[in-house]
């Protein structure tokens, strides 16, 4: 009884200071938030509020307006104004020099088509709609121009998808570099990198 009544006082004092998920059982043992373990139904275990390793990195992540998996809003393709979507980053790796994007779509009918490709991102939270960030230089896309150009399927279901590398360096290429060259320069550069993926359909 006393070590119950332990556990549940524990469990309020935990709680007042973080929002994280770890669980805490009868025999003492911590299972922190993350681990394999931490989802399975434990017995003798109950869920505290404690962030066990502060010095956990947190997942290098992108988010945008429209979820992963979705279909995009034709504003942001060819049968709309070819918006450039805007972008959230979290978890940017220590040691991060600059960010680098890709959006393609490997479905196309003869090769991989690069819709923007875009490096010496400043590191920073996240790109704004339609804005492309000062020192920011951009690469040759398939249509052989610079600026973002969106989904435009010829038939079908086509993936986009648009990865995001965390780099430890600054890129020497310049404007309207191929993506061959983008991706031969980031060689031995990328600390992580991490991808949304969206679908389109012409209308």
């Amino acid at each position: 009884m006393l070590s119950v009544l332990f556990i549940l006082a524990l469990l309020l004092v935990v709680r007042f200071f973080s929002a994280e998920d770890t669980r805490i059982c009868d025999d003492g043992k911590w299972i922190p938030h993350g681990h394999p373990s931490s989802a399975q139904p434990l017995t003798g275990c109950l869920l505290a509020s404690w962030v066990v390793d502060s010095e956990q990195q947190e997942l290098f992540t992108v988010s945008s307006v429209f979820e992963s998996g979705e279909m995009i809003p034709s504003s942001y393709t060819c049968q709309g104004k070819d918006v450039q979507p805007s972008f959230a980053f979290a978890g940017i790796p220590k040691g991060t020099k600059s960010l680098a994007l890709i959006i393609d779509d490997p479905d196309a009918p003869r090769w991989i088509w690069t819709h923007w490709v875009v490096w010496n991102i400043p590191v920073m939270s996240g790109l704004q709609e339609n804005v492309v960030p000062t020192w920011a230089v951009q690469g040759k896309n398939s249509w052989w121009t610079l600026p973002y150009r969106g989904p435009c399927p010829p038939s079908g279901i086509h993936r986009y998808f648009f990865t995001v590398y965390a780099l430890d360096a600054d890129l020497s290429l310049s404007a309207w570099s191929s993506r061959q060259q983008f991706e031969e320069a980031i060689q031995g550069h990328v600390l992580e990198e991490t991808e949304l993926m969206w679908r389109y359909q012409k209308k």
